[in-house]
């Protein structure tokens, strides 16, 4: 059993070790620290395989971070990107009797069509493929309004796939319309109001007692505030349509296209070999948890109107968020959650702009246990790079007050001659190759004072 355990621990050590040095950034000390720690963990696997498992490769990897501090992140360096390039090459040759000059010119037609989707605004007139479609899909606005309506209703993103309809019953109407206006933030006054209100009401109103308050009564008391007639009105034409609620008739997807995420549900990955339905969504501050789930269903909500505002939100199944039992992080900075887990609120819809793309995947076992956990693995998005732009202070500090006012500033040629006239002073003759030689010797002497 010591055995079992302490061969498991060092497994973990290796992945680490990949995972840190396969990492987008590196800095200096963790190389040092990778250097230290390869040494240990082969040491530690000698003590479990035999003197035959190891040959050259596994003597190689003490010499990978050395390799990393000399030429940078690894993903400059391996040879994926090229092997996926070449596999992409191929398949552009149609002609098998003259292969180069096929894949030469059907690679030109690319760039042609690359350059004119990134180059134009206007994209309808281009025919794209499937990836383009999906790129575009994934980073332009999904709905076009004739009116001023909140960033909420003007979010990124499509839907893919076969579109179905379905009903929503009073529980789901009530909590999806509930959950969009507290996400409003051009509603955030309104909910302030209702705060001090219940506040003043109710006498020793915890936290708690006030967001569950919230959540049942909001909506209908911003209903009652808002009048019905909209033609005299101060409010604007959207939040009169926004508290009226919205069509309980709901347009759903099995996939959906946002921020270079790739979001499928459940039932659309049975039978795939990638899992993209794994959802997290992070709290606004440290202090506030984070939620995992796997997600059920796209549904795009519409409202009644002139305005015709829009929102999509995704439909989850929430895993355990209780520390220890529901959720965990071991030492090595892994995030596990438990498979059977299921969070006590019902709670299931989000803005599909709060939410991230994970994996789950579960330890390898020869038996499966009924309690298991599964290791949380970030999907990072493509088309989209994390660039920190830092502000450098400029190399020389200029102060204002070294410098005289230009009102201040004496004419030096008015005080040498007083009482005459500067247009009446005449301006020496100008000669070129004595100016070219003032300059050559100026330019000597400030060379020679800084040299010195």
């Amino acid at each position: 059993m010591f055995k079992l355990l302490f061969g498991s621990l060092v497994n973990v050590d290796v992945g680490i070790f990949f995972r840190d040095l396969c990492s987008r950034s590196l800095n200096r000390s963790e190389i040092y620290r990778l250097k230290n720690n390869i040494a240990q963990t082969l040491c530690n696997l000698e003590k479990i395989f035999p003197p035959s498992f190891f040959d050259v490769m596994e003597h190689l990897t003490v010499h990978l971070p050395e390799e990393a501090e000399l030429r940078g992140p690894v993903q400059f360096l391996w040879m994926y990107p090229f092997e996926r390039f070449m596999f992409h090459l191929k398949k552009k040759a149609n002609n098998k009797a003259s292969v180069e000059g096929s894949i030469v010119e059907q690679f030109i037609n690319e760039e042609i069509t690359n350059f004119s989707f990134h180059h134009y605004d206007s994209i309808g007139d281009i025919v794209l493929n499937s990836t383009q479609k999906r790129h575009a899909s994934g980073f332009a606005q999904l709905y076009n309004y004739s009116y001023d309506v909140p960033a909420l209703f003007r979010h990124v993103g499509g839907g893919s796939g076969k579109t179905y309809y379905e009903w929503l019953n009073d529980d789901d109407h009530h909590i999806a319309h509930t959950y969009i206006l507290l996400n409003c933030e051009e509603l955030q006054q309104f909910e302030r109001l209702f705060d001090n209100e219940a506040r003043e009401r109710n006498d020793g109103l915890t936290d708690e007692a006030l967001a569950t308050l919230k959540e049942r009564d909001y909506s209908d008391w911003l209903y009652n505030l808002i009048p019905s007639d909209y033609t005299n009105s101060l409010y604007p034409l959207w939040l009169h349509e926004l508290v009226r609620g919205p069509i309980r008739k709901s347009t759903c997807w099995n996939a959906y296209f946002s921020r270079g995420y790739n979001f499928h549900t459940v039932n659309h990955a049975v039978n795939k070999s990638t899992t993209n339905y794994g959802i997290c969504v992070r709290g606004s501050s440290e202090y506030e948890q984070t939620y995992y789930g796997k997600l059920q269903q796209v549904i795009q909500i519409a409202y009644h109107g002139a305005v015709g505002l829009k929102v999509t939100l995704f439909r989850c199944d929430w895993f355990d968020t209780t520390l220890g039992s529901g959720t965990r992080m071991c030492k090595a900075g892994v995030v596990e959650v438990r498979a059977s887990g299921v969070y006590h609120k019902y709670d299931p819809f989000f803005l599909t702009t709060q939410a991230d793309q994970v994996c789950f995947f579960p330890y390898p076992r020869v038996k499966r246990r009924l309690n298991e956990w599964l290791v949380v693995v970030k999907v990072y998005p493509r088309g989209i790079h994390d660039i920190v732009i830092e502000q450098r202070a400029p190399l020389q500090e200029v102060d204002n007050d070294l410098y005289p006012n230009s009102v201040n500033v004496l004419n030096v040629r008015s005080l040498v001659l007083p009482g005459v006239d500067l247009e009446d002073i005449p301006e020496d003759p100008v000669d070129e190759d004595s100016e070219d030689q003032d300059s050559d010797v100026e330019m000597t002497d400030e060379s020679e004072y800084f040299s010195s």
